[in-house]
C-alpha cells in the first residue's frame, strides 16, 4: 500500500481508524476513511453533505476482490447541482478521494478497474 497516491494527503482527522464496510452505508461527517469490501452484491456509500463537509478529504478504498461493485455517490438530497457518482470499484485496489468546497464534491483522484 506504500505507493497509493492518497498516503501523502494531509487529513484533519480526529479518528484516523477506518471504518469497515460491506453494505449500503451513508457516511457521517467524521468518517472519512472508509475501507469496502465487496460482498457479492452492488452497494452505494453515500457521502455526508457537500455543505457540511467543506474542506474535508474522504477516501474510499475497496480492499477485496469479490463479486459486486461499490459507488460512492453525494446524498440525494443534496442541493449543490452536480450530483457525484464515483465510477464502479470492483477490484481490491480501487480507491476514490475526495474534497467538498461547500457547493460540491470535487474528485482528487480515483482507481477503478
Amino acid at each position: 500500500m506504500a505507493n497509493d497516491a492518497y498516503m501523502n494527503i494531509p487529513l484533519d482527522i480526529k479518528d484516523p481508524e477506518p471504518l469497515m464496510v460491506n453494505k449500503a452505508t451513508t457516511l457521517r461527517l467524521d468518517q472519512q476513511i472508509v475501507w469496502a469490501t465487496a460482498t457479492g452484491t452492488n452497494y452505494d456509500i453515500i457521502l455526508p453533505p457537500v455543505s457540511q463537509a467543506v474542506g474535508r478529504v474522504y477516501i474510499i478504498h475497496a480492499i477485496n476482490d469479490a463479486v459486486g461493485t461499490i459507488t460512492v455517490k453525494s446524498r440525494s438530497d443534496d442541493n449543490s447541482g452536480s450530483p457525484y457518482a464515483s465510477g464502479a470499484m470492483t477490484a481490491a485496489g480501487d480507491y476514490v478521494i475526495l474534497i467538498s468546497n461547500g457547493r460540491r464534491w470535487f474528485e482528487l483522484a480515483e482507481l477503478t478497474t
